[in-house]
């Protein structure tokens, strides 16, 4: 199956872009799923921390303001991303 890639990168100083875009990962697995699975994403591996598992290395995560995703969504992204190396 081919799938159309879509690079994706959130800014590390923007802790609303990043929360609206995994707002947006999620709405878009639960209206559907199955649409979303002909993309595969890239991601830089800042960006996919940050909206993908919600971690950060910055002040961000300590400040508990990055919530990331919930599985199954969290799962179908690992599955369906691929890192970026630097």
């Amino acid at each position: 199956m081919q799938k159309t890639l879509i690079g994706a990168i959130a800014s590390h100083d923007s802790v609303r872009k990043n929360v609206e875009f995994s707002t947006i990962l999620r709405l878009l697995y639960e209206r559907d799923r199955e649409l979303l699975s002909e993309f595969h994403f890239l991601m830089t591996r800042g960006t996919f921390n940050r909206c993908v598992l919600g971690k950060d290395v910055g002040d961000f995560q300590e400040a508990g303001q990055l919530t990331g995703l919930e599985s199954p969504v969290r799962e179908f992204m690992i599955e369906n991303t691929t890192i970026l190396p630097r």
